[in-house]
């Protein structure tokens, strides 16, 4: 996975003092990755061998994530974005996904969603189940 090359070109839109934290994470990342690599060396070594019948083991390739964490982020703001009083459970769960609890107020229900490294937000549904007001998470704050 390549956090760095994805920064440099969005690095205008990213808030100040990011770019370091990103360039320390892929160095983690490629760390973590050499790392594995030797391990599954010493995995491979350490089998029976193998006959002439039999395929050889290959290390399954590591599977890329769909979205980096910057672009899971920006999805979630985005979704906070496209709030609009009104909307359905439908709608809502389309925008943020399930909450991570809901608690019933009277004749309304909040969701409540939790975002760690970012924070929590909630959304307000009345007795219609439609959607009467939000807190967003607080993602300026990162």
């Amino acid at each position: 996975m390549m956090l760095a090359p994805f920064a440099a070109q969005a690095a205008d839109s990213l808030p100040a003092g990011i770019n370091p934290q990103i360039t320390r994470m892929q160095a983690q990342i490629d760390a973590l990755n050499k790392q594995l690599d030797r391990l599954e060396k010493r995995v491979q070594s350490r089998l029976p061998p193998l006959d002439a019948n039999t395929p050889p083991l290959t290390a399954s390739p590591r599977a890329q994530p769909k979205l980096t964490a910057l672009q899971e982020s920006e999805k979630l703001r985005t979704g906070w974005t496209q709030l609009r009083r009104g909307l359905s459970k439908t709608e809502l769960r389309r925008l943020l996904g399930d909450p991570a609890s809901k608690i019933k107020l009277d004749r309304q229900t909040l969701w409540y969603y939790t975002y760690p490294g970012i924070g929590n937000g909630s959304v307000m549904l009345g007795h219609t189940g439609k959607v009467t007001g939000w807190q967003e998470p607080p993602f300026r704050r990162w």
